[in-house]
């Protein structure tokens, strides 16, 4: 029984990915049609403080603190209309992951590891030459079974940056908020924790 509920909710996924990645497709190819001629790719690094909690607080539980929270990525953007930007690619995160049992709770305290896998479609805004802001949602996948809610799903981004250009080259800083699994793909009755990142993203990227 277990192993055909596992396999039915893969299947689940697999079609909710291919339709999104579906319209993600329709979307960037209808951009193109009206963008400039200008593209970039990118490669960055960076770092989160990251939180692993209930939507829902109970009193009285243990606790997950994940630290060493890292991700690395490449992206592909292209200018569309006047400022406005359009922008995916792969981000692969992992972090360390202690649980910790509730207070009086004999129980050791235990190590795991936490990969996830995210596609992005970001929207830019670029202000004052040197500023950006950029929002979008986020197509999460887990790679990693841990004791707490599956983080697989759609979740979004939020950021505030800044580029410098030089020649083809750009330099970038972008502090941002990630929310994961605000629509997971498991359903809500297994989501009971939300993995939030506060984290900053330095980037280097080629124009062509």
């Amino acid at each position: 029984m277990f192993i055909f509920r596992t396999g039915r909710k893969m299947i689940n996924s697999i079609k909710m990915t291919k339709k999104l990645l579906f319209f993600a497709g329709l979307l960037l190819i209808s951009f193109g049609a009206f963008a400039q001629n200008e593209n970039e790719i990118k490669v960055y690094a960076g770092t989160s403080k990251a939180f692993i909690q209930r939507q829902i607080p109970w009193f009285g539980e243990g606790s997950i603190e994940a630290s060493n929270f890292r991700e690395l990525g490449i992206g592909y953007s292209r200018t569309l209309l006047g400022n406005l930007g359009v922008s995916s690619g792969f981000n692969f995160s992992r972090s360390d992951i202690l649980l910790k049992p509730a207070p009086g709770v004999e129980i050791p305290t235990r190590d795991e590891k936490f990969e996830m896998l995210s596609i992005p479609l970001i929207f830019e805004y670029t202000f004052f030459k040197y500023g950006f802001l950029a929002a979008g949602p986020l197509l999460d996948f887990q790679l990693t079974e841990n004791n707490f809610s599956d983080q697989s799903g759609i979740g979004y981004l939020l950021g505030l940056g800044g580029k410098y250009e030089t020649g083809n080259l750009s330099f970038s800083l972008f502090p941002n908020l990630k929310r994961h699994s605000a629509i997971p793909f498991n359903g809500t009755e297994n989501s009971k924790y939300i993995l939030t990142e506060l984290g900053i993203q330095l980037g280097v990227g080629v124009k062509f």
